[in-house]
């Protein structure tokens, strides 16, 4: 017997889909662009707070530095995953994270496949030494979209760590280890193509990552990365274009969401594929 989950069990806060949300992430992570697209796939309205990278005083009410966190009126959690199973919970209007328990198992196994491949390989791309010019380019890229986002931060510091921004990164120990999920004795062309193929394979039975019918939280944080490498024309790593089978898959889940996505994630808005305000 199939067992289904139960939304009604989920565990304690006095939400009634009505309180605010706010998603307080950087204009750059993964993971906040997950959640983020989640919120626009069961069209709901809330907040967007970018967060310093520096100085993290947005979220310092978590006693914690990572992001994405999200509130829902006074209850916040912090992973990603975990936020799209509890807005499944909360508002289950257009399930993202299965009806069964065996459906929630595949799509949190699907999800970390997308974390440990398509985001890492993202990571790799802008901190690999090997890579040369190509890791600087990107670099750049990110930070562009981070620095454009980041308000309170004076401008002459802005200008000042664009150049060795790739250092920064390199440096930074969450998307070190993010990126060595990877073979990392393997270049990144081999890397992108191992990645390419596992996702193909991924989305050959049901078109989605998981075998789901529909989208699952593990096609929105694809997409949601797809979208920024796309749009931003990041290098060695996964896009739209990278095959016949990844744009049919795009375009698809481009449609499950709306055509003007708001607020803006990231400065370049909306991304590929999406109407033009």
């Amino acid at each position: 017997m199939t067992e289904k989950i139960d939304p009604g069990t989920a565990a304690s806060a006095p939400e009634n889909g009505h309180d605010p949300i706010r998603l307080l992430t950087y204009a750059n992570s993964p993971f906040g662009a997950k959640v983020y697209w989640a919120l626009q796939y069961k069209r709901l309205d809330f907040e967007l707070v970018n967060v310093n990278p520096l100085t993290r005083g947005e979220i310092g009410f978590t006693k914690q530095r990572l992001v994405p966190v999200l509130t829902v009126g006074e209850h916040w959690v912090q992973d990603s995953s975990e936020n799209c199973v509890r807005l499944d919970e909360v508002h289950p209007e257009r399930l993202i994270a299965g009806a069964t328990q065996a459906e929630r198992a595949a799509i949190l196994e699907a999800d970390r496949w997308v974390t440990d491949n398509v985001v890492a390989l993202h990571f790799l791309a802008c901190i690999d030494k090997r890579e040369g010019a190509v890791t600087v380019r990107n670099a750049r890229r990110m930070a562009t979209v981070v620095l454009g986002t980041t308000h309170n931060m004076p401008s002459f510091l802005k200008k000042a760590v664009m150049p060795v921004w790739h250092l920064i990164l390199r440096n930074t120990g969450f998307v070190k280890r993010a990126a060595h999920q990877l073979d990392t004795t393997k270049n990144i062309e081999s890397l992108r193509a191992e990645v390419l193929k596992g996702f193909e394979e991924r989305i050959a039975k049901t078109s989605f990552l998981a075998e789901t019918e529909g989208p699952s939280f593990a096609d929105i944080g694809a997409f949601a990365e797809i979208a920024f490498c796309t749009t931003h024309e990041f290098e060695g790593t996964l896009n739209a274009s990278s095959s016949e089978s990844v744009q049919a898959w795009y375009d698809r889940m481009r449609k499950c969401f709306p055509d003007e996505p708001t607020p803006a994630l990231f400065p370049t808005w909306p991304p590929v594929g999406f109407a033009t305000a």
